[in-house]
């Protein structure tokens, strides 16, 4: 019962806010844009239907890696809420268990994610109305082919990203967070179809590490005819159902780790208990050694000069945080993986080239538009630790009373 009643609060609050339309507005126009530009030219080229079996399956599947910043929002909303309105002391001393704590707002945040995902479908049945092709270049109209892509892909893949966003932001206590998931993510799925089933050539086992089936989308891409494509049985793919189990189950396994590992506890930090285990040491001095406090007199001044030496230090303080936070050093490793790996990539015909500039930068850009996608996601992360830092360590009060202008 107490599970229902957080489960319809979360999905009250949700529905009331103008993000959660606004998400599924965009992610629905961003999908007819990209289907009625992208697919009606590989309909002519290719020979395969507008509204075939494998146009819906790729639709869907590139909708849910955009997806990946959506969940992240409310999964990391969902979580970590309470504690950065600094509710949880009331939350936490009420007659709510964590178990339906957990479920309620888990639930309601997979909940309005897959209604969101609805919209991708209702933008595929729009693209298919404007489209104007011929009638030779789009096929009978299936029900079942939307239902199969919902229901094997598109839920799949919230329930596996909020599963692991939501554990992120759960344990850490931090929303932000579920962002940095969001970016590891994705980066896994593309290091996987690019690097493990394209460079090194293992198809069977990228198929099956790869979170949101875009390498299975790849392979059908390249090893399929017109004719498959257009008669593509999504329910009889063993790669995609063996998929699918996979990633379901570590879905259901952080779930597990989280319900097991979260506590109605204050949130404090390794530093803070570090610094509490410290003695206190006795400031008070003898009477006999007493003395008044001189303070010297400074001169203010708080021209130009001094605004900018402000400037300059507040730009390297927050580059510090964003270079030593968990975002910071994840960018390094992504760094790093590219350096190692981009050169063994690089080839013509079978022929190793010099990893040049020029090379690696061309390489990079020809991995397809869809890996930018990381650039977005990591600039919502590092924003987010910025603008919401002061405000969780409390020293907002602090730094808002500094003689520092707000530009």
């Amino acid at each position: 019962m107490k599970t229902a009643e957080v489960f319809r609060f979360e999905i009250g609050y949700q529905a009331r806010r103008a993000w959660t339309w606004l998400f599924f507005v965009a992610l629905l126009a961003l999908s007819f844009q990209i289907t009625r530009e992208g697919y009606s030219d590989n309909a002519r080229d290719g020979g395969y239907f507008f509204n075939g079996p494998f146009v819906v399956l790729s639709i869907t599947v590139l909708a849910s890696a955009m997806g990946l910043l959506v969940s992240a929002t409310l999964a990391g909303d969902a979580a970590a809420r309470d504690v950065q309105t600094r509710l949880h002391p009331l939350l936490y001393t009420s007659r709510v268990g964590e178990h339906s704590y957990l479920a309620g707002r888990f639930g309601a945040a997979f909940a309005v994610y897959a209604l969101i995902l609805v919209g991708v479908q209702i933008a595929l049945l729009l693209a298919l109305l404007v489209t104007g092709l011929p009638a030779e270049f789009i096929g009978p109209f299936r029900p079942s082919t939307y239902l199969s892509a919902y229901a094997i892909i598109a839920l799949p893949n919230a329930f596996v990203a909020t599963a692991l966003l939501f554990s992120m932001a759960a344990l850490s206590r931090r929303a932000i967070v579920a962002y940095l998931g969001a970016v590891l993510l994705f980066f896994v799925t593309m290091f996987v179809l690019m690097m493990v089933a394209r460079k090194f050539g293992h198809w069977q086992l990228a198929k099956l590490l790869d979170p949101l089936a875009f390498t299975i989308v790849s392979e059908l891409s390249s090893s399929t005819t017109a004719a498959d494509k257009n008669t593509l049985a999504m329910l009889f793919n063993r790669p995609l159902l063996l998929n699918r189990a996979v990633w379901l189950g570590v879905g259901l396994v952080a779930l597990a780790i989280t319900h097991l590992r979260f506590r109605f506890d204050h949130v404090t930090t390794h530093a803070r208990r570090k610094r509490a285990a410290v003695p206190a040491v006795s400031a008070t001095l003898p009477a006999s050694e007493s003395a008044p406090i001189v303070v010297p007199h400074a001169t203010r001044a708080f021209g130009l000069v001094t605004r900018l030496r402000q400037t300059l230090a507040i730009a390297a303080q927050s580059f510090r945080e964003i270079a030593l936070s968990w975002g910071g050093l994840a960018l390094v490793g992504l760094t790093t993986l590219l350096v190692a790996l981009g050169p063994k990539a690089l080839n013509h015909l079978g022929v190793p080239l010099l990893p040049t500039t020029q090379q690696m930068t061309r390489w990079v850009g020809s991995s397809g538009e869809i890996l930018w996608m990381i650039v977005p996601m990591l600039t919502v992360f590092y924003v987010g630790e910025l603008v919401w830092g002061s405000r969780q360590t409390r020293l907002a009060g602090i730094g808002d009373a500094a003689p520092v202008p707000d530009g």
